[in-house]
């Protein structure tokens, strides 16, 4: 379940760059503004907050990439925070806390959709 677990965190994490990409951010920062951008916010916190904004659009039937790319967008305009602070090694680290707190919310709300996505992500883990 560990692979699993972890081709879910490179999923929800690699998100970043596609978001940086799509909204002008441009490729990641370098390593060295890693640091700045973890400082301009809690990355547990805000993965945890997008893992639920996640999970409930799961629950309502919205795609995997769709539904993460939304909520990123989302608390990034309610914070008044710029695309480029999703570095890749933000996105990195805020990636398995979206993926376990997107399942989480999804296996408590939605079970049959989230037994679903698990056994994708399983089927993805081989």
């Amino acid at each position: 379940m560990t692979a699993q677990l972890t081709r879910a965190a490179v999923l929800f994490g690699g998100l970043g760059l596609a978001l940086g990409l799509m909204t002008g951010g441009g490729l990641p920062a370098a390593a060295a503004e890693d640091a700045g951008a973890t400082e301009a916010f809690d990355v547990q916190e805000a993965g945890g907050i997008i893992g639920q904004d996640t999970g409930r659009r799961l629950c309502e039937g919205e795609a995997m990439q769709p539904a993460i790319e939304r909520s990123m967008i989302r608390y990034l305009a309610d914070r008044e925070l710029t695309p480029s602070m999703m570095t890749a090694g933000v996105s990195e680290q805020m990636g398995e806390e979206v993926a376990v707190e997107a399942l989480a919310y999804a296996f408590c709300n939605c079970p049959e959709t989230a037994k679903a996505l698990f056994k994708d992500l399983m089927r993805q883990g081989d």
